[in-house]
């Protein structure tokens, strides 16, 4: 029955990464008894996806069109922070093979409580933090399109 949620599971994929929920480490946990499936799930991005929503939507009807019969419950945990560590191998593996290993390393050992100071504050540019940060984001996209180019 596991093997079954499991195999439904694998059918949805996080809509900003490539990998499937299952992989990707977002169910955190299945029960299964009698007539009932309840799913506990968390998101990449915590409280701040855009998308929680579908896709615990999604979990729930792909779980129920393969148990039909079933209640379905999903749980969202939005306060357990995810990291690649909670990824399969497989979902690792898609990971690193996507973003490469040192970038995958670095999520997984980042934090998100971020002390600003003062200073930092006063001296912030919002424009030139987002053109930074998709100019870098491009620059490894680019790497990593050129070593993988076929």
């Amino acid at each position: 029955m596991r093997e079954e949620v499991v195999k439904a599971l694998r059918d949805v994929y996080d809509p900003e990464i490539p990998v499937n929920v299952y992989d990707l480490g977002l169910i955190r946990d299945i029960k299964i008894d009698e007539r009932r499936v309840r799913l506990t799930m968390l998101f990449t991005s915590g409280q701040m996806c855009p998308v929680a929503d579908m896709m615990a939507v999604q979990v729930k009807y792909a779980v129920a069109r393969a148990l039909p019969g079933y209640e379905v419950e999903v749980h969202v945990d939005l306060k357990t922070q995810w990291s690649p560590d909670m990824a399969t191998p497989e979902g690792r593996r898609a990971l690193e093979e996507l973003y490469g290993r040192e970038y995958v390393d670095g999520l997984a050992r980042r934090k998100l409580v971020v002390r600003i100071d003062k200073e930092q504050i006063q001296s912030f540019d919002p424009v030139a933090y987002m053109r930074e940060r998709v100019e870098a984001r491009y620059r490894v996209f680019k790497e990593w399109l050129e070593k993988n180019r076929i």
